[in-house]
């Protein structure tokens, strides 16, 4: 297998929990289960206390079915957990077309998430002014925002509580495929009281999808299906059961069964089943030797560890990069006639390669606030260095990237200046010194996006008005463009003429002409006549 040192990084711009829940959908009724170790933290990525809960798909269509060409147009899946302060939330949409091009106040005739709350589950006809709710977040090129909140009565007066945005927290990540949102609503304000297990709340989640400016073209909901009736009614809302469901095994175990890109230096977690005194572990690369192994009978040696008195179990140096694994706990409680609980066999797999830095743990923090990091005070860069034309990160905040990444929510964004001679360089020193030899890695990878400089990618000529380009990319279309152009910019009418001699046939859709664009941004508007090699001439534009 192969082993790599990835450093995860987006060069862009100028460079260019105490419960279990496994219960699954069923006539838009849910159990949300109650979190059972550590509350989720709100930073858009779906972490391990999430296993908690199950899918919930959204697959109703409550407007606009006839403009729904597929599930990559606009579809979602949401999951839900609790404790005694705050429903959480983690809602991930499909949506191909990302648009916001209304003002806050119009948000639903954007890309956004429609969150229906029914504090007792009454399921009336309208709003009770008790404690029914609607709450919106929109997309909003991955910024947060303050959500818009419907609190009010029948005759939509505000509710007599009022003020239930506050305490409400969340996060929106732009992702490869949509976007997500994960949230945290406080009891306080959603019911003025702590829940209780068996708790009935009526929920609701919709997606308004919007594709080519204007209003909405598609509502996908979870419960909601007569498009005749409005969002606004109870009655039409699922139902959600708060539960706490007890085990007399072991339980949740962290990393979750199935989990992959595990780090090598993980710890091995469980919850402990309600009869367990002590724990057995077993641990092993081989489904059958830890599935069939005892006390009495382990030919392989996976029992690594007997009568534990822990929930937690450091495998280290048993690790190796890429390796999948099989481990199990069993309890034990002398006292209880019932004693052992043979445990379930769960999985996961090793990460393939160490993360020199994933850029995921910097924030926009005061710098007087202990827990402030942010990226440019661990990447130095050439801030009033006039030989170091290099800087990191934006001028304000959010400072690193969200919408153009790799993999998670956040990048590195590098503007460089070369003018003068001065060279744009970015350091960071890591304390203490790091191997990145170790366990046989001999490959660094970076990930970035941009034009890197190259011999021949522009020049003018000596005399002036000839110029040598190249150029590269995957094509001039859908909602980004990957082309090399020489540009100048225009104010007003003009126009633009250009000869085209030949176009290799590198591909039957390579292009070359001539565009009008709005900004130098790749989903720019723009228009175009293009020459292809076997398509022949092509006009096209962006809206």
């Amino acid at each position: 297998m192969s082993k790599e040192l990835i450093c995860l990084a987006s060069f862009f711009l100028v460079l260019s929990l105490a419960g279990y829940m496994c219960a699954a959908e069923a006539d838009a009724e849910v159990a949300v289960a109650s979190v059972a170790f550590g509350k989720p933290v709100l930073d858009g990525v779906k972490d391990n206390v999430w296993s908690l809960s199950s899918e919930q798909i959204m697959t109703k269509t409550k407007t606009g079915a006839a403009l729904l060409t597929s599930s990559a147009d606009c579809s979602g899946s949401w999951w839900a957990l609790w404790d005694s302060e705050y429903l959480y939330v983690f809602i991930d949409v499909n949506d191909e077309d990302l648009v916001q091009d209304s003002p806050p106040t119009q948000g639903w005739w954007d890309d956004r998430v429609e969150l229906f709350i029914d504090g007792d589950n009454s399921k009336d006809d309208a709003p009770d002014g008790k404690n029914d709710y609607q709450y919106n977040f929109r997309w909003n090129f991955g910024e947060v925002e303050t959500p818009v909140e419907w609190y009010f009565d029948a005759s939509g007066a505000p509710h007599p509580r009022g003020g239930s945005l506050k305490g409400v927290e969340y996060v929106v990540v732009t992702t490869n495929k949509g976007y997500l949102f994960e949230i945290a609503l406080p009891w306080s304000t959603m019911i003025g009281e702590q829940p209780q297990e068996g708790r009935l709340i009526g929920i609701d989640i919709m997606i308004d999808d919007d594709d080519d400016g204007g209003s909405y073209d598609t509502v996908v909901s979870w419960s909601h299906t007569d498009p005749a009736i409005g969002s606004h009614s109870p009655y039409m809302w699922g139902t959600a059961s708060l539960v706490v469901i007890s085990s007399e095994g072991a339980y949740c175990p962290n990393p979750s069964d199935g989990w992959k890109n595990v780090s090598l230096d993980a710890i091995l977690k469980w919850v402990a089943g309600d009869y367990a005194d002590t724990h057995d572990v077993y641990f092993g690369t081989v489904f059958n030797d830890v599935n069939d192994a005892s006390r009495d009978n382990d030919p392989h040696s996976v029992l690594v560890s007997q009568n534990h008195g822990e929930t937690t179990y450091d495998p280290s140096g048993l690790l190796e990069l890429g390796q999948s694994y099989y481990w199990r706990v069993d309890e034990f409680n002398d006292l209880d006639p019932n004693s052992p609980w043979k445990g379930n066999v769960w999985s996961f797999t090793v990460i393939d390669h160490f993360v020199v830095d994933d850029f995921e743990s910097y924030n926009d923090l005061d710098p007087s606030d202990p827990n402030s990091n942010r990226i440019f005070l661990t990447w130095i860069d050439g801030y009033e260095q006039p030989t170091n034309g290099a800087i990191v990160g934006y001028a304000d905040p959010p400072f690193a990237e969200r919408g153009i990444v790799h993999a998670g929510r956040q990048s590195m964004p590098l503007f460089y200046d070369n003018t003068a001679g001065a060279n744009s360089e970015a350091q960071r020193a890591f304390s203490p010194t790091q191997d990145w030899t170790r366990e046989g890695v001999g490959v660094l990878s970076l990930w970035f996006r941009g034009n890197p400089a190259y011999v021949g990618s522009f020049a003018e000529e000596t005399l002036g008005g000839t110029y040598t380009m190249t150029g590269s990319g995957t094509d001039i279309w859908d909602r980004a463009d990957e082309f090399h152009f020489a540009y100048k910019e225009l104010s007003g009418s003009g126009a633009i003429i250009a000869k085209v001699e030949s176009v290799d046939n590198t591909d039957p859709w390579a292009k070359a002409g001539v565009m009008i664009r709005d900004t130098l941004e790749a989903g720019s508007r723009n228009v175009a006549l293009l020459i292809t090699p076997e398509n022949g001439v092509r006009f096209q534009y962006r809206k």
